[in-house]
Parts: structure tokens; sequence; C-alpha cells
């Protein structure tokens, strides 16, 4: 993976398709060094240092791609990726075999409870591309929202501070502030890659040409009516296009654009050297238009609230709700792990201060005292009187009868 971000002199993250050619004012995202666009014809547009790559550029951010966006292996050991594809290709599997795919979660008996029969499991379907969009858009905010929680536990583990892990519960790491700038990095890069998959519009489009009917997927930021005068100018060379319509635009649906054509892969068309178009089949059934389109309109918006945001976690079956978490991450706002360190970071600064100034203070009156000068209260003056206070008891007035 190459870095596709820079950071500006504001602290914002720049995307490489958001920058000029050469020499920019960017810097990376961990050593600071100023960066290169590199955008020629031969290899995947990113930065490069103006200088010695650093090493955590190279490493640290191929842990950082979003989950399910160009790879649908479901993340599984080489193991059980096979095991899954030969379940998959045929009836006839290994007990052992069958249990690790039931231990993941990717194969379960079927409804039938008087049969041994074994299915796949939705999340067992995704790399095969058998689940609609809508509910692999669930599955895969889950993932997103897991590994963004993860991301903050490593920061959270960095300053000292509480995580819950599983099998141990609450546990608060040994602090490791050095790691801090690094973790926080990771994260903020991290959210910059999602907020630009969500921020993209998911298209269909309907081509018609003077042999029949093309579709088109993809996804764009601009309006789509600019978008389909580029393709318009890219298809002339090959075919004499009549139309093209856009039958389904999805807003905030980035993510999913690899997911469909990785679905629809079977009936892809490509046009020259361009890819992402296919030729649907006639009818109501899989493979049809109609069918496709049924797809999309099942997705829908995806409408983060700042509220209150639904999302399936890493197990589908089960709720959860996080309070405007995408909407955060979309409006661009600092991480709230951030701001938790800032006010950290003020806090031990102001201790740091108490501490220094008490110190100077203990420091100053031993130099004192070394010096023979008397530190604290002021003792007591020789050229003082004492008094000794008399309390007079039980005075008694006396008139003029009384006396006599």
């Amino acid at each position: 993976m190459f870095l596709e971000y820079g950071v500006n002199t504001h602290g914002e993250y720049v995307h490489i398709s958001q920058s000029v050619r050469g020499r920019t004012a960017l810097q990376c995202p961990y050593c600071q060094q100023t960066l290169i666009a590199r955008k020629g014809a031969q290899l995947a547009h990113h930065f490069a240092h103006d200088g010695v790559t650093c090493r955590d550029s190279t490493e640290r951010i191929v842990r950082l791609a979003v989950p399910l966006f160009d790879r649908f292996h479901v993340h599984l050991s080489g193991e059980v990726w096979q095991a899954l594809q030969d379940f998959h290709a045929s009836d006839v599997h290994s007990n052992a075999a069958l249990h690790r795919l039931i231990n993941a979660e990717l194969v379960q008996q079927s409804g039938n409870p008087y049969s041994r029969e074994y299915v796949l499991t939705n999340a067992g379907k995704v790399p095969f591309g058998e689940v609609t969009l809508e509910w692999f858009a669930q599955f895969q905010m889950g993932k997103i929202f897991a590994q963004h929680n993860r991301l903050v536990d490593t920061i959270r583990a960095a300053a000292g501070w509480g995580v819950f892990t599983r099998g141990r519960g609450w546990d608060v790491p040994a602090p490791r502030p050095e790691q801090i700038p690094l973790a926080l990095a990771d994260l903020n890069l991290y959210r910059a890659q999602v907020a630009r998959l969500f921020n993209l519009r998911l298209y269909l489009l309907e081509i018609d040409h003077s042999a029949g009917t093309l579709y088109k997927i993809g996804v764009t930021s601009r309006p789509v009516d600019e978008r389909i005068a580029e393709i318009e100018r890219d298809l002339k060379p090959h075919i004499d296009v009549k139309q093209i319509k856009p039958v389904r635009v999805l807003e905030h649906r980035g993510s999913v654009e690899r997911y469909a054509l990785h679905r629809y892969r079977q009936w892809a068309a490509p046009i020259g050297t361009h890819g992402e178009y296919f030729q649907f089949e006639a009818g109501r059934g899989t493979g049809s238009a109609s069918w496709v389109k049924g797809d999309f309109t099942r997705l829908a918006d995806f409408e983060p609230l700042a509220g209150d945001e639904r999302y399936i976690m890493d197990n589908p079956k089960r709720g959860h709700t996080a309070p405007g978490l995408m909407s955060e991450i979309l409006a661009g706002e600092r991480a709230a792990v951030a701001v938790e360190l800032d006010q950290w970071n003020a806090e031990r600064e102001d201790e740091k201060q108490r501490r220094a100034h008490r110190q100077a203070t203990i420091e100053g009156m031993e130099r004192a005292k070394a010096q023979g000068t008397h530190v604290g209260r002021p003792g007591k003056s020789s050229s003082q009187t004492e008094f000794t206070p008399i309390v007079v008891k039980n005075v008694v007035k006396m008139t003029q009868c009384d006396a006599l």
C-alpha cells in the first residue's frame, strides 16, 4: 500500500486526488517530512517522501485499510479461507474443516431440525458475493466501527488509561506516552479514509447504444451529470451511445462500490480498457437488470444521524447504538479521544507546573535556612512585653442603699 494522505498546516488530511503533481506543502502523518505527489501512469497515485521514506508510513498503513472495501475474505486465516472455499465448491467436507467454519460463524446447521445439512451464514457468503448490498453494507459498517474502536483503545492503552479487553475484562496497562503520536496518526489516517469513502455517491447508470443496453457502476464526489459527460467521451471511440441516464444514485455509499463490482462480476462487459460495465440479462431473475435495480433500491442512501446511529457489530445478530460517530467523521471533527488527550495533557502540564513551583519553594526555603535566615512565621521579639491577662469574676454592683 502507498501513502495516499498528507497533512496540511491546519492538521487536515489531504488525499492524493486533491493535490497537484510534484512537491507539496504537505507532511507525512508520521515523521512530518515534506511530501511529493507522484501521479504517473504506471503506479497508483501516491505521496513519496522528499528524502528517506520513514518506516512507519510503509508498515503501519497496511493495517489501516477500511474493512471489506476491496477484499472480501473477511480477514480469515489461510486455513479457514481454504476450508470455506472447499465448502462452497463441494458438498463433501471433513469434520475438522466443518468444525473450523462453525467456530468462525461462517457455517451453520440448516433450519430443518431433522437434517444434518450445513449451509453458509451470511458472513460466509460475503466472499462469494452472495449477500445483498443492503446486508453487506450493515456488516461492513460493524467492521468499520470495530476497527475504529480498536484504534481508540490503542491510544487509551498508550496513555495508561483503562481499556476493556476480552478475557481479562477491565485492564489498566502501563503508560507508553512515546507511542501516543503514532497511534493518534493511525486513527486520524483511518478516519480520513472512512470519510472519503462515505462522502462519495454510488451510481448505477443505464447506457443505451446502437447494439443494446449496458450498465455502469461507479462512484463520484461530483454531480452525476458531470461524470456522465466524461463517460460519453470515453465510450465514443468504442460504441455508438444514444443515451446515458442515472438509474440509481445513492448518497454516502462509496464504501459499497467494490463489493457491487464483486457481486456482479460474472456479468462484467469491459469496453476497451474501461471496466465497471455490465451486460445484465433480460427478465426478472438473478442477473437481470431488474434484480440489480432492486438490490440498489433496498440499499438506499446512508443517512448518519447526529444523535443516534444503528449499526451491526462484528456479530451481525447483535445491534448496537453509537452516538453520532459517523456524523462526527463525515463532518471532519476531531476524534473524541483526541479531545480527551488534550485535556489530559493540559492537566498533566498544570500538575507539572504545580510540582515545579512547590519544589522551587522548598529549595528556596532550604537555601535561606542554610544562610541563617529565619523562614516561616515571625518569632517573638525581646522588646515585646508580655502581659498576663487579669480575669475579674463575680463583680457585684452596689447601690447607696446597699452601702448603708
